[in-house]
């Protein structure tokens, strides 16, 4: 049987359930939404931030 949880989530059995503990850069009950880390602006001396499923990219200005 497949998980329910989607991007690598690890299903966890709960009483007459079960949850998802998402992996990294994901969040939702089955941690089906992708995170966007770029609204945090992680990226520093005007780099553009590029949300990836799972993570971000800074590009730097030259």
């Amino acid at each position: 049987m497949s998980s329910p949880c989607e991007h690598d989530g690890i299903c966890v059995n709960t009483p007459g359930s079960f949850a998802c503990n998402c992996t990294q850069g994901f969040t939702g009950p089955r941690c089906e939404t992708n995170v966007n880390e770029c609204e945090s602006h992680p990226c520093h001396n005007d780099g553009s931030c590029l949300d990836d499923p799972g993570t971000f990219r800074c590009v730097c200005m030259p």
